[in-house]
Protein backbone atom coordinates (compact mmCIF):
# COMPACT_ATOMS: atom_id res chain seq x y z
CA UNK A 1 0.00 0.00 0.00
CA UNK A 2 1.63 3.01 -1.28
CA UNK A 3 -0.92 6.20 -2.17
CA UNK A 4 -1.62 9.70 -0.78
CA UNK A 5 -4.88 9.63 1.08
CA UNK A 6 -6.94 6.51 3.07
CA UNK A 7 -9.80 5.66 1.43
CA UNK A 8 -12.92 3.33 2.70
CA UNK A 9 -15.18 0.91 2.19
CA UNK A 10 -18.66 -0.34 3.67
CA UNK A 11 -19.84 -2.75 1.07
CA UNK A 12 -17.05 -4.78 0.45
CA UNK A 13 -15.01 -2.80 -2.18
CA UNK A 14 -18.01 -1.89 -4.34
CA UNK A 15 -17.74 1.53 -3.91
CA UNK A 16 -15.00 3.80 -1.91
CA UNK A 17 -14.97 6.99 0.05
CA UNK A 18 -12.48 9.35 1.00
CA UNK A 19 -12.05 8.85 4.96
CA UNK A 20 -8.36 11.21 5.31
CA UNK A 21 -6.68 13.70 2.87
CA UNK A 22 -3.49 15.27 2.35
CA UNK A 23 -5.40 18.89 1.57
CA UNK A 24 -8.11 20.31 0.45
CA UNK A 25 -11.29 17.92 1.39
CA UNK A 26 -13.95 17.65 3.51
CA UNK A 27 -12.50 14.33 5.29
CA UNK A 28 -10.28 14.74 8.16
CA UNK A 29 -6.26 15.83 7.09
CA UNK A 30 -3.98 13.13 7.32
CA UNK A 31 -0.39 13.46 6.29
CA UNK A 32 0.24 12.19 2.64
CA UNK A 33 1.66 9.22 1.33
CA UNK A 34 0.50 6.19 3.20
CA UNK A 35 2.90 3.15 3.69
CA UNK A 36 1.21 1.15 5.84
CA UNK A 37 -1.95 0.53 7.51
CA UNK A 38 -3.19 -2.07 9.96
CA UNK A 39 -5.47 -2.39 12.42
CA UNK A 40 -5.74 -3.17 16.00
CA UNK A 41 -6.33 -5.93 18.10
CA UNK A 42 -10.13 -5.68 18.58
CA UNK A 43 -10.47 -4.56 14.77
CA UNK A 44 -12.00 -1.32 15.54
CA UNK A 45 -8.81 1.01 15.59
CA UNK A 46 -6.99 2.00 12.59
CA UNK A 47 -3.36 2.81 12.49
CA UNK A 48 -1.83 4.55 9.51
CA UNK A 49 1.81 4.98 8.76
CA UNK A 50 3.09 7.33 6.62
CA UNK A 51 5.81 10.10 5.49
CA UNK A 52 4.42 12.55 8.68
CA UNK A 53 4.61 9.41 11.26
CA UNK A 54 1.81 7.31 12.22
CA UNK A 55 -1.83 8.23 13.17
CA UNK A 56 -4.88 6.16 14.31
CA UNK A 57 -8.56 5.84 14.03
CA UNK A 58 -11.02 4.79 16.61
CA UNK A 59 -14.21 5.94 14.64
CA UNK A 60 -14.40 4.25 11.46
CA UNK A 61 -12.29 6.88 9.99
CA UNK A 62 -14.18 9.83 10.54
CA UNK A 63 -10.89 11.39 12.80
CA UNK A 64 -7.02 10.49 12.48
CA UNK A 65 -5.34 11.30 15.75
CA UNK A 66 -1.60 12.04 14.73
CA UNK A 67 0.56 9.96 17.83
CA UNK A 68 4.03 10.75 16.45
CA UNK A 69 5.35 13.25 18.92
CA UNK A 70 8.86 12.30 19.98
CA UNK A 71 9.00 9.75 16.52
CA UNK A 72 12.05 11.09 14.49
CA UNK A 73 10.56 10.02 10.97
CA UNK A 74 12.18 11.33 7.71
CA UNK A 75 12.63 10.03 4.27
CA UNK A 76 15.61 11.34 2.41
CA UNK A 77 16.06 12.63 -0.83
CA UNK A 78 19.53 13.99 -1.00
CA UNK A 79 22.15 14.47 1.57
CA UNK A 80 25.18 16.90 1.10
CA UNK A 81 27.84 18.14 3.49
CA UNK A 82 30.25 20.66 4.43
CA UNK A 83 33.49 20.64 3.14
CA UNK A 84 34.60 22.91 5.97
CA UNK A 85 32.83 21.53 8.90
CA UNK A 86 32.73 17.82 9.79
CA UNK A 87 29.18 17.91 11.43
CA UNK A 88 27.29 19.84 8.99
CA UNK A 89 24.78 18.83 6.61
CA UNK A 90 22.13 19.87 4.45
CA UNK A 91 18.93 17.16 3.82
CA UNK A 92 16.10 17.42 1.53
CA UNK A 93 13.06 15.43 2.84
CA UNK A 94 9.97 13.92 1.32
CA UNK A 95 6.76 15.76 2.54
CA UNK A 96 8.29 17.46 5.41
CA UNK A 97 10.84 19.71 3.79
CA UNK A 98 14.52 20.83 3.72
CA UNK A 99 16.61 20.91 6.92
CA UNK A 100 20.10 21.74 8.20
CA UNK A 101 22.56 20.10 10.78
CA UNK A 102 24.88 21.53 12.24
CA UNK A 103 26.00 19.41 15.42
CA UNK A 104 23.51 18.52 17.01
CA UNK A 105 21.09 21.58 16.23
CA UNK A 106 18.39 20.87 13.35
CA UNK A 107 16.82 23.45 11.53
CA UNK A 108 14.26 23.57 8.44
CA UNK A 109 14.49 26.04 6.02
CA UNK A 110 11.44 25.68 3.60
CA UNK A 111 8.57 23.14 3.85
CA UNK A 112 7.12 20.84 1.41
CA UNK A 113 8.91 18.29 -0.37
CA UNK A 114 12.69 18.95 -0.05
CA UNK A 115 14.81 17.69 -2.72
CA UNK A 116 18.51 18.10 -3.91
CA UNK A 117 20.37 20.21 -1.83
CA UNK A 118 24.23 21.59 -0.97
CA UNK A 119 26.30 23.29 1.29
CA UNK A 120 28.10 25.92 -0.25
CA UNK A 121 31.81 24.25 -0.60
CA UNK A 122 33.42 28.07 0.33
CA UNK A 123 30.91 29.44 2.98
CA UNK A 124 28.75 27.55 5.37
CA UNK A 125 26.43 30.02 6.10
CA UNK A 126 24.64 29.35 2.23
CA UNK A 127 22.74 26.30 2.41
CA UNK A 128 20.84 25.91 -0.77
CA UNK A 129 17.95 23.43 -1.44
CA UNK A 130 15.16 22.71 -4.32
CA UNK A 131 11.30 22.01 -4.55
CA UNK A 132 9.79 20.03 -7.06
CA UNK A 133 9.87 20.79 -10.83
CA UNK A 134 12.96 22.99 -10.22
CA UNK A 135 12.45 25.69 -7.96
CA UNK A 136 15.82 26.57 -6.34
CA UNK A 137 16.01 28.49 -3.09
CA UNK A 138 19.21 29.94 -0.75
CA UNK A 139 18.95 29.98 3.25
CA UNK A 140 21.61 32.76 4.50
CA UNK A 141 22.23 31.52 8.25
CA UNK A 142 19.77 28.64 8.26
CA UNK A 143 16.80 31.25 8.37
CA UNK A 144 17.19 34.34 5.40
CA UNK A 145 15.36 32.08 2.48
CA UNK A 146 14.82 33.36 -0.88
CA UNK A 147 14.41 31.86 -4.53
CA UNK A 148 17.15 31.68 -6.89
CA UNK A 149 15.74 29.76 -9.41
CA UNK A 150 12.49 28.85 -10.78
CA UNK A 151 10.46 28.72 -13.84
CA UNK A 152 9.83 32.67 -14.15
CA UNK A 153 13.03 33.67 -11.73
CA UNK A 154 16.08 35.15 -12.75
CA UNK A 155 15.82 34.31 -16.41
CA UNK A 156 14.37 30.31 -16.42
CA UNK A 157 11.44 30.28 -18.89
CA UNK A 158 11.02 26.63 -18.23
CA UNK A 159 10.28 24.34 -15.70
CA UNK A 160 12.37 21.12 -13.92
CA UNK A 161 11.80 17.59 -13.34
CA UNK A 162 9.74 16.31 -10.24
CA UNK A 163 13.77 15.81 -8.60
CA UNK A 164 15.86 18.43 -10.63
CA UNK A 165 19.62 18.06 -9.39
CA UNK A 166 21.74 20.92 -9.28
CA UNK A 167 25.73 21.66 -8.53
CA UNK A 168 27.34 24.06 -6.84
CA UNK A 169 30.91 24.92 -8.20
CA UNK A 170 33.92 25.77 -6.02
Amino acid sequence: MDFVNVWKSTNAGVSFSISGHWVGSTADDIHADQHIGDFGITGKTLFAGNDGGIYFSGDGGKKYVNISSGIQNSQIYRLDVSQNQPFMSAQGYQDNGSAQQNRDEFYTYYGGDGMDCAVDPSNDLYVYGSYVMGDIYRAIDKTNVRTVAANGTNGINEGGGWLTPFILQP
